[in-house]
C-alpha cells in the first residue's frame, strides 16, 4: 500500500521540482521571484523582502547546493535583509556560511569573498 504524503510536503517537493527546471532551463520565473524581493527591499519592505529571499534560498539550496551561483547571491541578500531588520546575530551566522561556501567556490581572493570577509570582521 502506498503511503499518501502530505499535501504540504507534495507542495515543497513540487516547488522544488519547478524551481530546479526552471533553474536549468534559465527560465525567468526564477529571476522574476528573485527580483520581486530585490524590490520589496528596495522599496522598504525589508521584512516582507526577507521572508521572499528565504523562501527562494529554501527552495533553491536543497537543489542546487550551498555554493551554486545563484543560492550564493540569494544568500547575500538574504544577509542584507537580516541586517536591515536589525537581527544581527542570524545575519553573523549566515554570513559565517556564506563566506565559507564562497571561499570553496571562489576563493579568498575574489572580490565577493572579500566583501564578504570585510562584514565578518566589521562590528
Amino acid at each position: 500500500m502506498r503511503r499518501s504524503r502530505s499535501s504540504s510536503g507534495r507542495r515543497a517537493q513540487d516547488e522544488a521540482l519547478a524551481l530546479e527546471l526552471v533553474r536549468r532551463l534559465d527560465h525567468p520565473a526564477l529571476h522574476c521571484r528573485i527580483r520581486a524581493a530585490q524590490c520589496l527591499a528596495a522599496r522598504g519592505e525589508n521584512e516582507a523582502a526577507l521572508e521572499r529571499f528565504r523562501d527562494v534560498r529554501n527552495a533553491l539550496q536543497p537543489v542546487c547546493g550551498d555554493s551554486d551561483s545563484v543560492v550564493l547571491e540569494v544568500r547575500r541578500h538574504l544577509v542584507l535583509q537580516l541586517l536591515a531588520v536589525e537581527r544581527s546575530d542570524e545575519a553573523a551566522v549566515e554570513l559565517s556560511g556564506l563566506y565559507g561556501d564562497l571561499v570553496r567556490t571562489h576563493g579568498s581572493a575574489a572580490a565577493t569573498t572579500a566583501e564578504v570577509r570585510e562584514a565578518l570582521i566589521t562590528p
